[in-house]
């Protein structure tokens, strides 16, 4: 039956020498991390600016135009319902998505064409 021991090894060389690198790294790692870890952040213009770079501005005519959009597909309004401007608006909004799929599937047809020519050539 085998023992659950851990193998000895001999300290030789370069045993010395690999231990040693490691410890230097796992120490210089270290202090690398705790000096980013402990240095506060202390000035609150700088907290604001942060705060507004990460926040997602909403535009209101987009949601509303989305909102229009829903209820011309689902039928509970009519294009007599819509003023001309929100139907230009509509119109634009709709090539919009119109192009996004388009794109949108020619990457996927490149991306299959990739993986077809992959499992040909192997």
């Amino acid at each position: 039956m085998k023992s659950n021991k851990l193998v000895k090894y001999k300290n030789n060389v370069f045993i010395k020498i690999f231990n040693f690198f490691k410890r230097f790294f796992s120490k210089r790692s270290i202090t690398v991390s705790k000096n980013i870890i402990e240095e506060p952040i202390t000035d609150v213009k700088n907290k604001a600016n942060f705060l507004e770079n990460i926040q997602i501005e909403e535009n209101e005519e987009e949601k509303r135009l989305k909102l229009l959009q829903v209820q011309y597909d689902n039928g509970e309004i009519d294009e007599d319902d819509l003023s001309e401007e929100e139907i230009e608006k509509l119109v634009v909004l709709y090539e919009k998505e119109t192009e996004e799929l388009n794109a949108d599937t020619e990457r996927r047809k490149i991306h299959i064409g990739q993986m077809l020519k992959e499992l040909k050539s192997s």
